[in-house]
């Protein structure tokens, strides 16, 4: 398998692996841990990162897809996605803070649901550039 063949897949599932070890691993283990008042700053200190993080993986896979393949694949399309929708996400998370600062429970409903709705979308396409 070539290099670039490998950097394929190794890219899109290092974003599969990290969403999934901050969904399954780190957010339960912090609210557990932590309790609700300690567990608040630490989100909101990762969660932007976390969103930076995958997006910048996602630049790599369209460096990747864009310099491996001169056509507009699934590839491309998904690894552009992904660094469209984590930076959504990472311009929410001010806009959530406030939300939730300001007790404007609906608003933090809707924002909240929105980036888990991004992330959840990133997810899946990037399984499926993985495996299909």
């Amino acid at each position: 398998m070539e290099f670039s063949n490998k950097l394929s897949v190794i890219l899109p599932g290092i974003i599969i692996g990290v969403i999934l070890f901050q969904t399954v691993v780190v957010a339960p283990t912090v609210f557990k841990s932590l309790g609700a008042e300690l567990a608040s700053p630490f989100l909101r200190a990762i969660f932007p990162r976390l969103f930076l993080f995958i997006a910048l993986f996602g630049f790599a896979s369209c460096l990747e897809r864009g310099f491996s393949n001169n056509e507009l694949s699934f590839g491309f399309i998904s690894a552009l996605a992904t660094v469209i929708f984590m930076l959504i996400c990472f311009f929410l998370v001010p806009m959530t803070n406030k939300a939730k600062d300001d007790q404007n429970d609906g608003l933090f409903r809707g924002l909240h649901s929105l980036s888990v709705a991004l992330t959840l979308v990133v997810l899946v396409v990037n399984c499926f550039t993985v495996f299909i």
